[in-house]
């Protein structure tokens, strides 16, 4: 059996720690999910800790800190009413106090690892017949379905781009949840071109990305027609000793430059520039 108090739940979401409390949080989540498609089949989102107004399905997961998040934003609400203290109810929890009460499911407390990092990885192969490049990693979730049983998505598409395709592994009836957790592990190496070890280069890599783009959204914007995603491009596919860790010098007439670009979008005098 597994044993979880719903108060350490809550603390933990606040920093506090509680080594007696199991550390994979997935088996109680679907014993609240059940108790969610039990009671309000088409009104789901009583369960997820987001504002989406897609009702249908359960929320998703790429860590499990979002799940303990989650859970702790469920169990505080005991004392509000709708439909999520009616699930509390049907789970045992009708007021605060008892929150302290331990909750025991069967199954024992294994280990399940949900953040898998695929950002940037490489497919072995294509996926997509209309887009055969589109095959880099963007994220792994885990969600529970309306089928009750887990399923593992992972999304792909092009190279740092926001397009968006999946591919998914469902759990199977009547199979535990550790053997679908080892499973999602095989089936993610499959996919995935091998990599030595944990790859710092495209770590790395990524947080260069993830750098420049936020330093180049913080002063320009295109009206999404891409042209900032352009220049993070040329910044970042420049090598050698022109561009010092993917900025551009500043000059004199260059930051004139910028002045006039800078006053001819806001119609004003700028201080210390004469148009």
């Amino acid at each position: 059996m597994i044993t979880f108090r719903p108060d350490f739940i809550v603390a933990q979401h606040l920093g506090a720690y509680d080594h007696r409390q199991p550390e994979n949080l997935l088996p109680l989540y679907e014993h609240f999910a059940r108790a969610t498609l039990d009671l309000y089949p088409g009104h789901l989102e009583c369960l997820n800790n987001t504002s989406s107004i897609n009702n249908s399905e359960f929320e998703s997961f790429t860590c499990m800190e979002k799940v303990n998040a989650t859970l702790a934003k469920f169990l505080s609400k005991v004392a509000v009413t709708g439909s999520h203290r009616d699930v509390l109810a049907r789970c045992g929890i009708k007021t605060s106090k008892d929150l302290a009460k331990p909750i025991r499911l069967p199954g024992w407390d294994r280990p399940f690892q949900v953040h898998y990092d695929v950002r940037e990885r490489r497919l072995v192969k294509s996926w997509n017949d209309c887009h055969p490049d589109a095959r880099f990693g963007q994220y792994a979730s885990i969600q529970f379905t309306t089928y009750r049983r887990w399923m593992f998505t992972v999304n792909y598409g092009y190279s740092h781009d926001s397009s968006s395709w999946q591919l998914n592994y469902c759990q199977r009836k009547g199979e535990s949840l550790n053997r679908f957790g080892q499973k999602v592990k095989a089936w993610i190496d499959e996919l995935f071109e091998p990599e030595p070890d944990y790859s710092r280069t495209r770590f790395c890599a990524n947080y260069r990305f993830d750098d420049t783009t936020r330093a180049v959204r913080k002063i320009f914007y295109d009206e999404y027609v891409g042209l900032d995603d352009e220049l993070v491009q040329s910044l970042l596919g420049v090598e050698g000793s022109s561009l010092r860790e993917h900025r551009i010098k500043l000059s004199r007439s260059r930051l004139n430059t910028l002045r006039r670009w800078i006053a001819a979008d806001v119609s004003q005098p700028l201080p210390g520039f004469e148009t």
